[in-house]
């Protein structure tokens, strides 16, 4: 799903004013403070499990500072990895089996490959020829408790029950997140922001019996 009502940009730069002006008020902790008052990037240089730089709010992934596990990052990277290079064997990967079959087929697809071929092309027309995202800006997220999430939680839950009736119950986390803001992206014509030609991409992030899947 890559459609979104919210400007990322708008958000985006709200979040580093946030940023800026922490500490400036000591009566306001940043457990108070929305999505983007708490940055943090992992690298290639210091990663060995990305290709490409990423940011995200650490308050929201990772969990223990001392020993964080950021398999939800590493999932939102693996599917931009996927979407760069149109890879079907990598994007099936991250997915619940079964989920992406029943998918496309209830949007009318043909298949599974018929169904990512189609998300790949509309992203070709909406960027370019030999797009290649190349930062990832994890501009926003949402969870159980947020309004805003609760849409497109309804939406997943609804064909993950249709898929396997027992699934929702194994279910230990679902977030909602969304790929916007200073993302950004290059072709042979040079870099750009995802944002100024395509709405951000949104990902449903589930943690399933300690592993980490998208719907």
């Amino acid at each position: 799903d890559t459609s979104s009502e919210s400007s990322s940009a708008a958000e985006s730069e709200g979040s580093k004013l946030v940023e800026d002006n922490l500490g400036k008020n000591d009566n306001i902790t940043q457990e108070n403070m929305p999505y983007g008052a708490s940055i943090t990037e992992l690298k290639p240089s210091k990663n060995d499990r990305i290709i490409y730089n990423i940011d995200f709010d650490k308050r929201y992934f990772g969990g223990d500072e001392e020993n964080p596990d950021y398999s939800e990052i590493y999932i939102i990277h693996d599917f931009i990895v996927a979407l760069n290079k149109n890879d079907h064997d990598k994007m099936r990967s991250l997915y619940w089996e079964g989920y992406l079959e029943y998918e496309s087929a209830q949007k009318g697809y043909e298949d599974v490959d018929a169904y990512l071929d189609d998300m790949y092309n509309t992203y070709v027309q909406l960027l370019g020829e030999g797009f290649e995202i190349d930062y990832i800006n994890v501009s926003s997220c949402y969870n159980e408790t947020d309004e805003e999430g609760e849409r497109y939680f309804n939406m997943a839950d609804k064909l993950i029950s249709e898929v396997d009736n027992t699934l929702l119950t194994k279910i230990e986390s679902k977030k909602v997140v969304e790929v916007g803001g200073y993302t950004s992206y290059e072709t042979e014509k040079g870099m750009y922001q995802l944002v100024n030609h395509s709405y951000p991409i949104i990902l449903r992030v589930y943690i399933i019996e300690g592993k980490a899947y998208l719907f």
